[in-house]
């Protein structure tokens, strides 16, 4: 007999390892239970992924369809011979059906997915639509680049994993209705489940009315469900949107001559029910189901509301809406106001007003500070400054008073009289504009004490404004003249060798532009004043100008001289600094150097004794 001792550490073993069990199992069902869940948040994108990639497949084959292209696939003989010929194994068969053309279309269609959007408006599918059809059909952008690459990538999963399928389909022949039904149904695990559903109220399928399934257009419903087409609406009735679902939405189209907000009358809202409102006054529509009224043309009206057509549209005087063929409308046909009763301007007044909108007519009056000019031609006005005064600018009669600038704002003339030195370069009345004005009276500021622009210096500065002059200076990064002042170039600097020179010059083998003129720049006689200049290197070789990657430049493009028909110094030679370069071998440059040492060391030797014994001349004397 087993003593209980023994027994004991067993049984609480194999407990243990019970628990252990348990416990695993349990783990595994939750995450069973967890991936199951999963799976079904996206078999939901599958399914419109899976019917978007048929689409695509279906998209592929019709550029082949017609194709005449064949495989032979025939690779060996058999003994069998047949009017002296073997007959070969194996068959030759349709390009267009073969796995090499199911290979082709799968390389692509995953790269399409990239083109669809999430389209969520029909119950209960998730389908994928191109974006372009979406935005040209319901004016919405829905695109999105997570679900973009999600859509891809969930592709290339079905296509790796469905490949046979798809190939079998291809080679079948199947229609998209019969790909769709052996590839994206047919069971637990397929992308869609086990069958396709029918479609809901408000929309239909041509496929026996089951899923994919497309909204009810507008002017359609359906009460029913799986329904293989829509119900359309009686003649003059529309709905406000898709996917109406009884005939209840069916409303009356507004009829010409009136609208509303959404075309149609006897919607019903919270707010109450919605009718067609006539056209207003001055407005017209001849179409029906419209949201807004056409305005007239010309400033025209109509004679009353809800009218239909353009033709009602005419002039009416005293409505206040100034016609292309009334002078005037001051909302009524009073005579003695500036406007008579045919709309006609009267003597010596004045109307302003758009077309469209109602006149303003006033008599012309000197001194009541509008610059007028009756329409008649019988009064003029050349300022108006709110007075009859003489001497300021503006005469008793409204006219430019000699010396004196005026300027209109609002109607209204402020006149100031043409002074040298008060810091406003200005014109006047028969007197000649100033050049500039520096605020002085002072020659020699480049501003004469007369404001003229002295030789030499270039001012700027908008009229009404004080003016700024400046010499004419080599490196501003102004290229100008002024006087006996001109500069070629100015790249704002004083630098040689970038192509303008340290003296405004522009160097051999450099082009230099400037882009811009300078603006409000004033001076004397043939003057000039341009911004900063760009130079760049013409870079021609044999043109004696050494620029660039040239190593050299003698005036000709020919090989052996020292310098070659490239611009490069040749093996042998050196060239100088001259322009242009002087090249000669090494051995004749050496030996030019050792005879100007010994000319040099004879000059001074020369020198020596001459300091010595005097000269020739010293000696006889």
């Amino acid at each position: 007999m087993v003593s209980r001792a023994r027994v004991l550490p067993l049984v609480v073993l194999v407990v243990l390892v019970i628990a252990c069990f348990v416990g695993v199992d349990g783990k595994k069902k939750k995450k069973s239970k967890g991936s199951k869940n999963a799976d079904a948040g996206l078999s939901t994108m599958r399914c419109g992924v899976c019917m978007a990639t048929i689409d695509e497949i279906r998209t592929e084959q019709k550029k082949t369809e017609n194709s005449t292209s064949t495989l032979d696939l025939r690779w060996g003989l058999t003994s069998e011979v047949k009017e002296g010929r073997a007959k070969r194994i194996g068959k030759v068969i349709p390009y267009k059906r073969s796995e090499l053309r199911s290979i082709e279309i799968m390389e692509k269609v995953c790269e399409r997915m990239k083109d669809y959007v999430k389209f969520g408006k029909v119950p209960g599918e998730f389908q994928l639509k191109l974006h372009k059809d979406i935005k040209d059909v319901w004016g919405e952008d829905l695109r999105n680049d997570k679900d973009k690459s999600g859509f891809e990538r969930t592709c290339e999963e079905f296509i790796e994993k469905e490949e046979e399928a798809i190939t079998t389909a291809i080679r079948d022949d199947l229609s998209e209705f019969e790909m769709e039904d052996a590839i994206c149904f047919g069971g637990a695990e397929a992308p869609c489940g086990e069958k396709r559903q029918p479609c809901t109220a408000g929309s239909s399928s041509e496929f026996k009315g089951l899923s994919p399934c497309t909204l009810c257009e507008y002017g359609q419903y359906q009460p029913d469900s799986g329904a293989e087409q829509c119900v359309t609406c009686e003649a003059g009735r529309n709905t406000t949107g898709r996917g109406s679902k009884e005939v209840g939405e069916c409303l009356e189209k507004c009829k010409p001559g009136t609208f509303s907000k959404n075309g149609l009358g006897g919607l019903a809202t919270p707010e109450g029910v919605i009718d067609c409102d006539e056209c207003g006054v001055g407005t017209y529509q001849p179409e029906e189901a419209q949201t807004e009224c056409v305005a007239c043309p010309d400033g025209k009206s109509t004679a009353q509301a809800g009218s239909i057509a353009v033709t009602q549209c005419v002039s009416i005087c005293g409505d206040s809406r100034k016609s292309t063929e009334e002078e005037c409308d001051d909302g009524n046909t009073d005579a003695g106001d500036g406007c008579d009763q045919e709309c006609k301007v009267e003597a010596g007044h004045v109307c302003k007003g758009d077309v469209g909108a109602a006149s303003t007519c006033r008599k012309v009056v000197c001194g009541d500070g509008n610059v007028d000019t009756a329409q008649d031609g019988s009064a003029k006005e050349e300022c108006d400054d709110g007075n009859t005064e003489d001497g300021d600018g503006c005469s008793a009669t409204c006219a430019f008073e000699a010396g004196f600038n005026c300027k209109e704002k609002d109607g209204k003339s402020t006149c100031s009289k043409v002074e040298c030195g008060d810091r406003k370069r200005q014109g006047g009345h028969e007197v000649a504009e100033e050049e500039c004005d520096d605020g002085n009276k002072e020659n020699g500021d480049g501003c004469s004490a007369d404001c003229k622009v002295e030789s030499t210096y270039i001012c700027t500065g908008a009229v009404d404004f004080k003016s700024r002059c400046n010499k004419v200076k080599c490196g501003d990064g102004w290229r100008e003249r002024s006087g006996e002042l001109e500069e070629q170039c100015d790249d704002g600097n004083e630098q040689d060798g970038d192509g303008c020179s340290s003296a405004c010059k522009i160097e051999g083998g450099y082009s230099c532009s400037s882009k811009n003129k300078r603006t409000n720049a004033v001076g004397p006689a043939e003057f000039y004043s341009h911004a900063r200049d760009s130079c760049k290197s013409n870079m021609i070789c044999g043109d004696m100008y050494r620029v660039g990657d040239e190593e050299c430049d003698d005036g000709n493009k020919e090989d052996g001289d020292g310098c070659s028909s490239k611009c490069k110094v040749e093996k042998g030679f050196v060239c100088d600094e001259a322009v242009p370069n002087a090249c000669m071998t090494k051995e004749a440059k050496k030996k030019d150097e050792e005879k100007k040492k010994a000319e040099e060391a004879k000059k001074k030797e020369g020198g020596f004794f001459s300091n010595m014994f005097g000269s020739k001349k010293e000696a006889e004397l």
